[in-house]
């Protein structure tokens, strides 16, 4: 109606915010059309907004006297409009920038119902990291229609991928740690869904550090101790506050299974050397694999065998895949399972290549598509991915 409202103003030569102008808008309209419309009627419409929808034979009238059919042609003209509309904002911002928070909010609503809202803000974030608008990328999390995760939302997915790492490439990242680590949205949607393993001695430990003091739940202590304890193992510190923590979690309240499988993961790869222990451990894996819920379950899947990995010991990760019982190789439907089924196979080619059948090994690991990654974590796929390649050529 915003819409309708703005194109009958621009159509006629006299403003409608005047009330002696609406007698002249009817007078109009009869001449056009020969169909009356009341004056109370149009200052309801034009006037006086209000929550009041108008007949249909009123805005048929209306879009015939501005030069349409009726109204059904004036709503497929705009459809038509505004699916072209975002190349000319790209365009516009693009090259001139916006002025200030509120015109790149007014922007970002304007397209809140489109399916192209992603694209239109990933470009604005472009122009206020080219700008170095600090101020603005502090209240980005501030626009809740884009952030609230929905269940099975794909074009989010990415959309929160690609923000991520535009943010992380950011000359300001460190001046916008300190406001998205407080900030409720941002905790989730930034943090949490976007964990960035290769760079946990980076901002991503700062991050984590900061996001600490503001959310203490008992699923963010143990997701928050459980990257923290990850950076220190790899840095050689295998004992610490974070260790003790995982050591000694309970679940007294419920907690998500990603956190969880990352837990046992890595009480799995410390204690690599206890083998009645690491059976014991090995026994939660099913629990951590839910049935019903495929994209938790390959993930998890991942994040087991992406950490004990680093062990180099097959056995953990043969037991992981023997539960997952899924053939890698298998197309699926869902875009984010096929990524982690194509992740999955380098360590299901370690698991053939350490139970002496290099041959399979070689040709799982062929199998695997460089195209089908996270970007946020590319160093560490491509190390793994290049470890196995080299220990099947039997290179050191």
């Amino acid at each position: 109606m915003e819409r309708f409202r703005t194109v009958v103003q621009d159509s006629i030569p006299f403003s409608l915010k005047i009330n002696k102008n609406i007698s002249k808008f009817a007078q109009l309209i009869f001449s056009k059309t020969r169909n009356p419309i009341s004056e109370s009627t149009l200052k309801r419409l034009f006037l006086y907004p209000d929550i009041t929808i108008p007949s249909l034979y009123t805005l048929d009238t209306v879009c015939q006297a501005i030069g349409f059919a009726d109204w059904n042609d004036f709503t497929t003209d705009l459809n038509q409009l505004s699916e072209y509309e975002h190349y000319e904002i790209f365009s516009v911002v693009k090259h001139n920038g916006y002025n200030g928070w509120e015109e790149f909010r007014t922007i970002v609503n304007r397209f809140k119902d489109s399916a192209k809202k992603y694209e239109v803000v990933l470009v604005l974030v472009d122009v206020a990291i080219q700008k170095k608008d600090v101020e603005t990328l502090k209240r980005i999390f501030d626009l809740p229609a884009l952030f609230e995760i929905l269940h099975d939302n794909r074009p989010q997915y990415y959309f929160l991928q690609e923000l991520g790492l535009k943010l992380r490439n950011s000359e300001m990242i460190y001046d916008l740690i300190p406001h998205y680590a407080k900030h409720p949205v941002a905790q989730v949607a930034y943090i949490e869904r976007t964990v960035d393993e290769d760079h946990l001695n980076g901002y991503y430990g700062v991050l984590l550090e900061e996001y600490h003091k503001h959310k203490t739940n008992l699923e963010a202590q143990l997701f928050y101790h459980c990257l923290m304890f990850q950076r220190e193992r790899e840095n050689g510190n295998h004992r610490n506050q974070h260790f003790d923590f995982l050591v000694s979690f309970r679940e007294t309240v419920p907690v998500h299974v990603i956190p969880k499988m990352r837990r046992l993961a890595l009480l799995v790869a410390e204690f690599q050397d206890d083998a009645d222990l690491i059976e014991s451990l090995l026994e939660e894996i099913p629990a951590l694999l839910p049935e019903n819920e495929e994209n938790y379950k390959l993930h998890n899947a991942y994040v087991f065998c992406n950490i004990v990995f680093h062990t180099q010991n097959a056995y953990p990760i043969k037991c992981l895949l023997k539960h997952l019982n899924m053939n890698t190789d298998v197309y699926r439907r869902n875009i984010v399972s096929v990524r982690n089924l194509n992740l999955l196979k380098i360590y299901e080619a370690f698991v053939l290549l350490k139970d002496n059948q290099p041959e399979l090994a070689n040709a799982k690991l062929q199998t695997y598509n460089h195209l089908y990654f996270s970007p946020n974590h590319y160093k560490r796929y491509t190390l793994h991915y290049d470890t196995v390649k080299a220990m099947i050529n039997n290179k050191p």
